[in-house]
Order: structure tokens, then sequence, then C-alpha cells
């Protein structure tokens, strides 16, 4: 196992084996096959993780004082998680998870840090999933959610033991949108602009 933090470096590659990764904010890491941790910790915003290939965790702690540019997750193949913190963020900010997976595997979303499903709203925008939990919480982009099998969460955990499938998230989604149907705009944009802060770009680190 290789245990690296990343710090001044622009890049950083994992090995072949199992690593455990912590990156420095601006940093693009790609920890390549194996089962994998990559984390960034509070403060570290602007970051790329790549998982790769494995079963990988991705974690993100979340800084509410420096949270600007957000994280941008990228599972890779493999039955990979995420896990997000959520705690208050009132200077904007958000995550994004971009996975490029299989139609068939199981990725998981765990919300810590004080998530709870009856806070958490679910939004529709084109093809992009949006999770907000609470006032002042992160903002979750799952991007391409509603395009096809392999960009979907499977699994939507909380700390209280809830579990969401992607089948009910989808509902609660198309339930939020109303009748604006499978464009996702109207009155799902208008909820998306009642979000505090919400971060509705991608890294612009990869495009």
């Amino acid at each position: 196992m290789v245990q690296a933090k990343a710090e001044q470096l622009q890049l950083v590659f994992g090995t072949q084996g199992d690593d455990m990764i912590t990156a420095a904010a601006k940093e693009r890491v790609f920890a390549g096959a194996g089962s994998d941790l990559v984390q960034v910790l509070e403060g570290s915003d602007g970051a790329d993780l790549h998982g790769g290939t494995g079963e990988d965790t991705l974690r993100a702690y979340t800084d509410y004082r420096t949270l600007s540019d957000g994280n941008l997750f990228i599972g890779g193949t493999g039955g990979d998680r995420y896990e997000i913190e959520v705690i208050g963020d009132i200077y904007g900010g958000g995550h994004t998870i971009r996975e490029q997976g299989s139609a068939g595997e199981t990725d998981t979303l765990r919300f810590f840090g004080g998530a709870s499903p009856g806070d958490m709203r679910v939004i529709r925008d084109g093809h992009s999933l949006y999770m907000h939990q609470g006032e002042y919480g992160v903002t979750v982009n799952i991007e391409h959610f509603f395009d096809n099998a392999g960009y979907r969460i499977e699994r939507f955990e909380f700390e209280d033991g809830t579990v969401w499938t992607d089948k009910e998230v989808e509902q609660m989604a198309l339930a939020m949108a109303g009748s604006t149907g499978a464009g996702g705009s109207g009155q799902a944009q208008a909820a998306l602009e009642d979000f505090p802060n919400i971060l509705l770009a991608s890294s612009p680190m990869i495009p």
C-alpha cells in the first residue's frame, strides 16, 4: 500500500495496488488500479480525484470557510463509494461526481457530518441530478445521472441508516420537476435557484 500526501505537486499518481492518497487543493489525483482510498481534507477545494479501476472510496471533508471551487470525483470502473461531508457551507460550493462505470455495478454515495434524509432536496436539471442538504449544506451534482446506467449512483446512504435506491431518487426528482418532464427545466430550474450558494459548475480542471 502506498500512502502519499499531495501538497506541492500538480499531478499525483497511485500504483497498481491499493493506495491511500490525500489530495491538497487544486491537485489532480490518478489512483490507478486497485481498491484505493482517495480523500480531500478541509480547506482543500478544487481537487480532481480519479479512482481508476477497482472498488475505490473517494471522500471529501468540507471546510465551510474555504469551499468555493468544489471538488470533482471520477470513480471509474468498479463498484465505487463516494463519501461526502455535508456541514454548513455559508460561502457557497459543492462537489461534482462524474461516474464512469458500467451497467450492473453498484456505486454508493454516503453523506456524513449531520446528513438527514428529511432535509435533503433532490432536483433534476437537464441530465444532471442535484442533491442539497439543509439550508446551508453542500450541494452534490451527479453529472449525466439521467443519461444511462453507467453514469448512475445506485445507492444513497445516510448516517441514520436510511438507504435510497437510484430508482427512488429518480422518482423524487421527477416529482419535484412536476410537469417539466424529461427536460428538467422550468420548475426544476426554479428549485435549483432556491438552493443557497449553489455551485452549478463542474471543476474547471477537466472540460
